[in-house]
């Protein structure tokens, strides 16, 4: 217990691969119940005592000494959500006061995490994860949180961390707020739009005509002061000259602030290109009232010495346009240094001069009344002009890097702040958007670049001919399938009264599935002990697919490293049987040997299919997965992408040529460097290329077909999309993952699978329908899988458990279908060989076996390479194993990839020794 402990516990303190000694000394710490430390002790002595292990923990020499920052294996990478709130404290965020709690939504689609939203009971991260390339998996060290580098987890974090930087909290462009329910997406500094802001550097106040008092107009010849016009007239008029005067109130600037920087925003009321010139004044007067009807209320007021001139104002042409005067900072600075002055006082802004403009007003139209912003600083670590200073730059790193930003990426940073040439507060947001997408942010270990740039993906556009598709579907929790594929009509043995079909009912008692309800397929053309099988009546879809010859069953499969019994299957299967975790995780790596650690079944597939040649890709539309997973180094990792698709990238960006400043960031880096800051950087970069090419390929396509509104379905739809795009993608073997959970039926296992398959066959429906519609239909097989099959006898709850053999189904327009392959078991008892206790099946078929026939017809062909793809397959018997001509027609308009006399001779090499 304790080192297993240990372990988890130091690695969400930020060490990934703590040293044998580490643990240790943590598991010393558990058991004892004390630590001791610089004469401290701490705990009660009891074992397990928590204060015990987290201060062994957070005081060790790894925790605390800084010469480990230089050990390219120390460090971690940082966890997501910890990642989003980290930023949100060191940079001053505050909540909007219409908000009593600050609220971040939909960050688990979004960036993979949030509190208390566990992926599973194993939390968000498997401990022993370790990446499928980069120095990580060279050195076969663990990274946890590699795990969330997915390619739209990675643009789901930056499309947040850049929305709250320049919008605040809110939904705009992928944000992690929601809509407030006003404001537009403007990156100006305003925040309108937002329920809460950061507040880094200069802090920015805005105050807007709040009344009707609050702007006027004077008539210079008369002296007439109008409170309610629905319009400013700024300038003139044909008959006189005009004073414009605006009160804006409630100003929150410290009489010690330094302005960086002011000015007022109108928004067009008229049209109008006459030649303009204004002259702007503050009235001098700590805290002016508002304006009255009095003759010359507004000119004869006091005004500052500071004025600015807004000389040749361009044309405004559209209603509604927004406008700015020059920067108005000497007024305000003078007025806010006035001794008198305190925060929460008024500030009055006074415009004459020639021409004229037309602005809206408070009582023309108050939410776009004109506008103050005020930027100021207390420290002083601004400047006025020309951006985000190095100081600034520095400070940032501090609080977001914890000093470890390299010189050459604040450089970087620096410099295209400059050429931007952003106001000072335009310069901070852009350079925190810049050093949220570096490693040394994602990570805690040093960075040390080699001054390379990476070499981007790409792909040259293929022909539709020869192309093959996998779509792996995965029922989480252990479908019930003898209660998807139930006895239908099955004659009597000779020796015995009791029928499969009788016996059936017998074991499953009131769960079972009675032939009268089912959906009947017959069976005569397969070695079964019934003449025909019944489907559940909620999966209509795999019997019409089956009476067309498009849907087989394999019954009682399995996981398995060779063929065992009741006497020796302990021994003979290394693995947690029944367990959800390994059981799902050993069923995608099919590999229970170890031969070929750290990759999954469809992974090993893609790896030999592009070494003989084709060009492949693989996507999962749920989440990360083992079983895409090919060896370290051969391939670019699978993509993982959300049900929805995918969402721009940085879609609004703060400087031109932005993305490619992202990428100088991420730079390839020297062999000393943190292998943690290599492993983002490496994957931010795969990331943009996978989101380039897919982004474009996806937004020239739409499905024919609806989908339901479904788990399954919207993955499906995703699928059918991309598989559109293969021409584009220049592929010609795709392989798909996508997942549906719910089917762990320890109770109400009837009214649960009624749900869950009707989930299962509207999705199904669409997805055949479409890729028929799309010509993929004879190039698609969708094999299905699960964690296991539930025990036949029922529980005292109305449900089923855990148990192993299951039936599983193949899809596909070239499978040999309308079968039941397999050998369905005719004895629950426990008088069979291969029943265990309450009609828990052990597997007769390997799952081994039909993935032998899969991948030949997706083009493997050679003994060493389905070796690879199956390192337990040559455990098995030749004749269980299933190969091209047992599972797909050879009359299908999809020729195989080689002939089947091909097959044949290769096979009789093979029993000679030569091969």
């Amino acid at each position: 217990v304790a080192p297993f402990l240990c372990i988890r516990l130091i690695q969400r303190f930020g060490i990934s691969n703590p040293s044998p000694r580490y643990i240790g000394t943590c598991a010393k710490s558990f058991h004892d119940g004390l630590f001791t430390s610089g004469g401290h002790s701490y705990g009660s002595g009891a074992y397990g005592d928590l204060s015990a292990v987290i201060a062994s923990i957070a005081l060790d020499r790894e925790a605390r000494n800084p010469v480990l920052d230089s050990d390219p294996a120390s460090g971690s990478l940082r966890e997501p959500i910890l990642k989003v709130i980290g930023l949100m404290r060191a940079l001053g965020f505050e909540h909007d006061d219409r908000i009593g709690t600050t609220q971040l939504y939909g960050m688990n689609e979004k960036i993979g995490q949030m509190a208390y939203s566990f992926d599973s009971v194993f939390s968000f991260f498997l401990p022993e994860y370790i990446p499928n390339n980069g120095p990580l998996a060279t050195a076969f060290l663990t990274s946890p949180e590699s795990a969330k580098l997915q390619m739209p987890l990675i643009v789901g974090m930056l499309n947040g961390i850049f929305s709250l930087v320049k919008y605040g909290l809110s939904d705009c462009y992928d944000g992690f707020g929601i809509d407030p329910g006003s404001g537009r997406c403007k990156d100006d500094g305003f925040y309108e739009r937002s329920l809460g802001t950061l507040h880094f550097g200069p802090t920015i106040v805005s105050s807007r005509i709040s009344a009707s008092s609050d702007d006027a107009e004077e008539t210079v010849s008369s002296g007439y002061v109008s409170l309610v016009s629905p319009d400013l007239e700024l300038g003139a008029n044909k008959q006189s000259s005009r004073w414009v005067g605006m009160r804006f109130t409630n100003l929150q600037i410290p009489n010690s602030a330094k302005i960086i920087g002011a000015y007022v925003q109108f928004e067009v009321d008229e049209k109008k290109d006459t030649m303009t010139t204004l002259t702007i004044h503050g009235q001098a007067a700590d805290n002016p009232a508002g304006f009255s009807t009095d003759e010359y209320n507004i000119s004869k007021r006091s005004l500052t010495n500071a004025a600015v001139s807004w000389n040749n104002i361009p044309a405004w042409r559209k209603k509604s346009d927004k406008h700015n005067t020059p920067d108005i900072s000497q007024i305000v600075q003078e007025l806010v240094s006035r001794v008198g002055w305190v925060p929460g006082n008024s500030i009055v802004i006074l415009v004459s001069g020639t021409g004229k403009r037309v602005a809206e007003s408070w009582d023309g139209e108050p939410d776009n009344a004109p506008l103050l912003v005020v930027n100021y600083s207390i420290d002083g670590d601004c400047t006025a002009t020309g951006g985000a200073n190095l100081d600034t730059i520095d400070n940032l790193a501090t609080l977001l890097t914890a000093g470890r930003l390299s010189n050459e990426n604040k450089d970087k940073i620096k410099k295209a702040i400059e050429n931007t040439g952003a106001d000072t507060q335009a310069g901070v947001r852009l350079a925190q958007q810049l050093i949220a997408t570096t490693p040394e942010f994602h990570t805690t270990n040093l960075l040390t670049p080699n001054g390379k740039s990476r070499q981007k993906q790409s792909t040259q556009p293929s022909s539709n001919n020869d192309y093959r598709a996998i779509v792996y579907v995965y029922l989480g929790g252990g479908v019930d399938s003898f209660n998807m594929l139930a006895p239908h009509t099955c004659p009597s043995t000779t020796d015995e009264t009791a029928n499969t079909y009788d016996k059936y009912l017998a074991i499953r008692e009131h769960v079972a599935l009675r032939s009268d309800i089912t959906l009947e397929i017959d069976a005569r053309a397969s070695s079964q002990p019934c003449t025909s099988f019944g489907i559940h009546p909620s999966l209509p879809i795999l019997r019409d697919l089956y009476n067309e010859g498009s849907a087989l069953f394999v019954a009682n499969a399995g996981l398995l490293v060779k063929p065992v019994n009741k006497t020796n299957y302990k021994e003979q299967t290394p693995v947690q049987l029944f367990a959800h975790n390994t059981m799902s995780r050993e069923t995608k790596q099919l590999d229970l040997n170890g031969h070929m650690s750290g990759s999954g079944v469809v992974g090993r597939l893609k790896d030999v299919l592009t070494k003989i040649g084709y060009s492949t890709d693989s996507f999962s539309i749920s989440g990360d997965t083992m079983a895409l997973m090919g060896r370290p180094g051969l391939n670019p990792p699978p993509s993982v992408m959300s049900s929805s698709g995918l969402t721009a990238l940085n879609a609004e960006p703060s400087m031109t040529g932005m993305d490619d400043l992202i990428r100088d960031l991420n730079d390839a880096t020297s062999e000393d460097s943190g292998f943690m800051s290599e492993t983002w950087a490496s994957a931010l970069s795969v990331a943009m290329d996978q989101h380039s090419i897919l982004y474009s390929a996806l937004e020239k396509v739409s499905n024919s077909k609806s989908f339901p509104d479904n788990e399954l379905g919207r993955q499906l739809s995703t699928v059918s999309r991309l598989m559109k795009t293969q021409v584009q993608r220049g592929v010609n073997r795709d392989m798909f993952y996508v997942s549906v959970s719910g089917f762990d039926t320890h109770s109400s296992v009837g009214p649960r699978l009624i749900e869950k398959f009707d989930e299962v066959n509207s999705a199904l429906d669409a997805f055949v329908n479409e890729i028929k519609l799309q010509g993929h239909w004879e190039r698609t097989t969708l094999i299905q899988f699960s964690d296991f099959a539930r025990t036949l006898s029922p529980n005292s709850g109305g449900g089923t458990d855990h148990g192993w053999g299951q039936h599983i189904f193949a899809l596909g327009g070239s499978l040999k279908g309308g079968r039941v392959l397999g050998d369905y078991p005719d004895d629950f008892s426990e008088k069979s060989p291969i029943a265990l206790s309450r009609g828990n099946m052990i597997p007769t078929t390997p799952w081994d076996a039909i993935w032998n026939g899969i991948s030949q017809w997706h083009g493997v062909t050679k003994k060493s390479d389905l070796d690879e793809v199956l390192p337990m397959r040559n455990n098995f018997p030749a004749e269980v194993l299933y190969n091209i001509n047992d599972l797909y027609r050879m009359d299908s308009k999809i020729r195989p990839p080689f002939s089947y006399e091909q097959e044949e001779m290769e096979r009789d090499l093979e029993g000679m020794g030569t091969l």
